[in-house]
C-alpha cells in the first residue's frame, strides 16, 4: 500500500454516507409512520 494512495475508507466513505443518507431518510420516515400507526392502533384498542 503506497502512502500517497487514498485508502479504501477515504474513497468509500462519501459513497457510503450518500447511500446511508438516502436509506436513513427512508428508514426514519418509515419508522415514524410505523410508530404513528402503532400509537393509533393502541389508542383504538384501548377505547
Amino acid at each position: 500500500m503506497r502512502k500517497d494512495a487514498p485508502s479504501m475508507r477515504m474513497v468509500l466513505q462519501p459513497i457510503k454516507q450518500g447511500i446511508d443518507h438516502r436509506l436513513g431518510v427512508n428508514i426514519s420516515t418509515n419508522f415514524a409512520q410505523q410508530k404513528l400507526t402503532h400509537r393509533l392502533h393502541s389508542c383504538l384498542i384501548r377505547e
